[in-house]
C-alpha cells in the first residue's frame, strides 16, 4: 500500500469518476485505475461499484474512506513537520487554498513578501477542494484562502485579498451575449452549469437563484475547464467568478455581468482561537498594508 494509492482512492471517492480524479491529481487515468486495483487486491476488498453511470463507494469503501483521509492528512502533516525540522528558514507559514492563486495574482504577492522577509517562508498547499476548510477547522494550517462566504461564521476572521463577483458565461450566439448585464431572475428557464458541490461558487450561485425565487435548472456540475467546454458547445450557461477571464480561453464565450452584483470575494481566513506566531502577524500586517 502506498500513499499515492490512498490519494487515488480519496480522489475517486470524491469525484465519483476515474477520469475526473486523474484530471484533479494531474496523473493518467491508467495510473489511477492500476493504483485502485492494486489497493483492492492488497486489501482483498472491492472499494468501488463500477456498474453505475458514476463510480460509487461500496459499503467496504464507505467504511474505509474516513480512515484513508486520516492517513493522507497524517502523511502530509509528517512531511510538513519534517520540512520544518530540516528547512533552512527560521519561520514558515502554511497556507491551504483552492486552485485560484494564479487567477488573482497572489503568487506575486507572496513572492514580494518573501523578498521583503527572507527568513519567513510561505508554503502553499492545494489539497482536495473539500479539505481546504476541513484543514482550517482542524488547525492543520495557519491560513486558508477561500471565498468570503466562509468567514461569515463567528469562529473565523479574515483579510479580504481580492474583489470578485459572479458573471454569466454563455455562448457568444446566445440571447444573453449582447446584453450589458443579466439579472438572476432572467435565468429561471436557462440550463445552468455550476461548479461542483462542495465548492463555494456552487453555493453562491445556487443561493443567488433561490433568493431570486426559483430553483435553478442545473444541467451539469463540474470544474471550470469542463463547464467552459460545455458553454462552447451551447449546452448551457455557467455562473462563475468574473476573473476567470484572466486565465482561461474565452473563444466563443461571452462574459455577461450579473446585476445587481453578487460578490464572491477572496479572503485569507483563520480560526479566531488559533494562536498567532510572530511570522503570522508579520504576514497579516504586510497584507493589510499592501492591499488596503
Amino acid at each position: 500500500m502506498t500513499i499515492d494509492q490512498i490519494r487515488f482512492f480519496i480522489a475517486v471517492a470524491e469525484h465519483r469518476s476515474f477520469s475526473d480524479a486523474a484530471d484533479h491529481l494531474n496523473v493518467s487515468q491508467s495510473s489511477i485505475s492500476k493504483g485502485i486495483i492494486a489497493l483492492e487486491g492488497e486489501l482483498n476488498l472491492v472499494l468501488f461499484d463500477r456498474t453505475k453511470k458514476v463510480v460509487v463507494l461500496t459499503e467496504a469503501g464507505k467504511t474505509l474512506h474516513p480512515t484513508a483521509i486520516l492517513l493522507s492528512n497524517t502523511c502530509q502533516s509528517l512531511i510538513q513537520q519534517a520540512r520544518q525540522l530540516n528547512g533552512k528558514y527560521m519561520d514558515r507559514i502554511h497556507i491551504v487554498s483552492y486552485p485560484i492563486l494564479s487567477q488573482y495574482g497572489l503568487f506575486d504577492l507572496f513572492q514580494a513578501f518573501e523578498e521583503r522577509y527572507p527568513n519567513i517562508h510561505i508554503a502553499v498547499e492545494e489539497p482536495h477542494d473539500l479539505d481546504v476548510v476541513r484543514m482550517l477547522n482542524r488547525n492543520a494550517c495557519d491560513f486558508a484562502i477561500v471565498r468570503d462566504t466562509h468567514i461569515a461564521a463567528p469562529e473565523y476572521e479574515g483579510i479580504q485579498l481580492c474583489n470578485d463577483e459572479l458573471a454569466l458565461f454563455t455562448h457568444a450566439d446566445s440571447g444573453f451575449a449582447p446584453q450589458k448585464s443579466v439579472a438572476v431572475p432572467e435565468l429561471s428557464r436557462e440550463k445552468l452549469l455550476l461548479m461542483k458541490e462542495g465548492l463555494p461558487l456552487h453555493y453562491i450561485a445556487l443561493k443567488a437563484c433561490l433568493d431570486a425565487g426559483f430553483e435553478p435548472r442545473v444541467a451539469y456540475t463540474a470544474r471550470i475547464e469542463t463547464l467552459l467546454g460545455l458553454v462552447r458547445k451551447g449546452i448551457g450557461s455557467a455562473l462563475l467568478a468574473r476573473t476567470i477571464t484572466n486565465i482561461y480561453q474565452m473563444k466563443s464565450i461571452a462574459c455577461v455581468p450579473v446585476s445587481p452584483a453578487i460578490p464572491c470575494n477572496v479572503v485569507l481566513a483563520w480560526k479566531k482561537n488559533r494562536p498567532f506566531t510572530a511570522a503570522m502577524q508579520i504576514f497579516c500586517d504586510y497584507l493589510t498594508s499592501h492591499i488596503y
